[in-house]
């Protein structure tokens, strides 16, 4: 949960491994896609998680997320970020989905779009 937390910093890792992809279009807006995999030998237990990243592009904020993990069984999820401002700090609280049946990693920004993904939970950051 901590990785989540310190976003987007992590990226900066050297294990993290970045594509910049097209442009993703969510809610009517488009956003800056990053595609963030990991190196084998560099990238911890999880380091076959997958993950993308999509970026305001006037504001350069994390505006949403979607990745596929192995633990447990293994899935996929998207990610709405909110803001949650504490002083100077903007912390991001998240709306955290799944799709309703199988689906590709790749396909979330479209299941969002069309109402397709079933809320599991809210992560708010409590912050004091």
């Amino acid at each position: 949960m901590a990785y989540f937390f310190q976003l987007p910093l992590p990226l900066l890792d050297e294990a993290a491994q970045l594509e910049l992809l097209p442009d993703t279009n969510l809610k009517g807006k488009n956003y800056r896609t990053l595609a963030v995999s990991f190196a084998p030998n560099q990238g911890g237990n999880d380091h076959q998680d997958t993950f993308r990243y999509y970026f305001d592009p006037k504001t350069m904020a994390l505006s949403y997320l979607s990745y596929a993990y192995d633990t447990n069984g293994g899935g996929i999820r998207f990610r709405a970020a909110q803001e949650n401002p504490k002083g100077r700090f903007v912390f991001l609280n998240y709306l955290n989905y799944k799709p309703k049946s199988l689906a590709p990693l790749d396909s979330l920004p479209s299941l969002y779009n069309s109402d397709q993904l079933e809320l599991l939970s809210e992560i708010i950051n409590v912050v004091e």
